[in-house]
């Protein structure tokens, strides 16, 4: 018996309870169209299945539902990805530090670069391309302001403090407190397309965008409050501590930092190797532990 008739039968078994079958007759049952495939998918994890997709080794009618339903069995992710995330983990552990130098510029040219008429369709008014705050709101323009003014609540904003935006995107954030509560802006952006827009957005504000990596800046002067939204996701472990030094010593003495970001609850340094080539290039989400560590 061969590993790629080996692998077929493990992998079936374990999407079983998923309600899945390889080449059934269900609108969410994949079909496998060049049996190569296993042995991809068992060197590559994620990255196997999403190319694999990509050149037509598979398919399937209802994507969406397929997805859906493993994701409800999560367990069965892990064992189909867990092979192929070896070599990345082993990279990514002893090799490469992913975030520093040029690779911080690469998730901006990737990401952020590709144009801004598809955020534009996407987001809300504001632009704002973080999770939204929905306890009172009726729809994502709503979420996403009270987003904004909660962290404005939470640091206590007043006319004339200064800000630092740590990763600021269009500088919606920046809009928004400086617009609301009379602050003074200052945004750090990897991203050049971000940097046209946001200008054109927040013209006439006492807002400024600096296209710089977070390493390299130098503020001339201490900062009243710095707020970094869902930007510590590109940062990465081997440097949270060195990105928290660099935050403390921008503070003035009582300053206030609010950090925002997306997290896992089990420890891991890499990301996934499919959305690390194709979706958020040098990625990692953070723990609670990690994060409090590195405080």
């Amino acid at each position: 018996m061969t590993f790629k008739t080996i692998f077929k039968r493990r992998l079936q078994k374990a999407i079983d309870s998923s309600g899945i079958t390889i080449n059934g007759d269900k609108p969410y049952d994949p079909q496998v169209h060049d049996e190569d495939l296993y042995m991809r998918v068992l060197k590559n994890g994620s990255l196997g299945i999403g190319e694999g997709f990509m050149q037509k080794q598979w398919d399937v009618e209802k994507l969406d539902v397929f997805y859906s339903k493993m994701q409800d069995n999560n367990q069965h992710w892990e064992f189909i990805f867990k092979p192929g995330k070896y070599a990345f983990w082993l990279k990514s552990r002893f090799l490469v530090n992913n975030q520093i130098g040029k690779q911080a510029y690469e998730v901006g040219e990737a990401h952020y670069d590709i144009g801004n008429e598809l955020y534009t369709a996407m987001l809300d008014k504001r632009m704002v391309y973080t999770a939204a705050y929905w306890k009172d709101a009726q729809n994502l323009d709503e979420a996403q302001e009270a987003k904004l003014d909660l962290i404005c609540r939470k640091l206590n904003i007043k006319s004339g403090d200064t800000i630092l935006d740590i990763g600021c995107g269009w500088g919606s954030f920046m809009k928004y407190a400086a617009e609301t509560y009379g602050a003074v802006c200052t945004g750090l952006t990897v991203s050049v397309e971000q940097t046209k827009l946001g200008e054109k957005m927040c013209e006439g504000l006492p807002v400024t965008f600096i296209i710089e990596d977070y390493q390299k800046y130098q503020p001339k002067e201490a900062f009243d409050h710095i707020v970094s939204i869902e930007m510590f996701e590109a940062v990465g472990s081997k440097n949270y501590k060195t990105y928290m030094d660099l935050v403390s010593s921008w503070l003035k003495d009582d300053g206030s930092f609010l950090l925002q970001t997306i997290g896992f609850v089990d420890s891991r340094i890499t990301a996934d190797p499919w959305i690390d080539k194709y979706i958020f290039p040098n990625g990692q989400l953070p723990t609670k532990k990690q994060i409090n560590k590195s405080i």
